[in-house]
């Protein structure tokens, strides 16, 4: 993780951020996904959904082809409750067309390229961060 990313500041959570989505793509490409896994809370369902998706992929044979993310537009936002303090982040993401290709005569998956604005819910940890939660941001 960048030295950047390990700083509990504004800048920290947006560097952070990008950093958690630069491991969604080692992950895809590597099929490597302990690292991936680490920067996620065990309670975010879409940090485990994710992992899950490629645990599947890569257990069954198959690759990822594509799908590289690109994160923009990031501004982050300092949440307090009580004694704890979170940081939400707003980025947008943009993907390339993605192929799932598995194995034989098993069906293979597409995905289109598109963008997205998400919100992520990161929490503040001894050596850096986790993503407690991440989900498409309101309108």
């Amino acid at each position: 993780m960048p030295a950047a990313a390990r700083q509990h500041t504004a800048a920290g959570a947006k560097a952070f951020v990008k950093f958690y989505w630069e491991m969604v793509n080692y992950a895809q490409v590597s099929g490597v996904l302990q690292p991936l896994v680490r920067l996620g809370d065990e309670n975010c369902g879409a940090c485990s959904g994710g992992v899950d998706f490629l645990r599947k992929i890569f257990n069954a044979g198959g690759v990822v082809r594509g799908g590289a993310v690109t994160v923009s537009n990031l501004e982050a936002i300092r949440v307090k409750a009580g004694s704890h303090v979170s940081w939400r982040v707003l980025a947008d993401v943009t993907n390339t067309r993605q192929v799932v290709d598995l194995p034989g005569k098993r069906k293979d998956e597409t995905y289109p390229a598109g963008k997205l604005s998400l919100q992520l819910i990161i929490d503040p940890q001894p050596n850096g961060w986790t993503v407690g939660y991440w989900d498409e941001a309101p309108k």
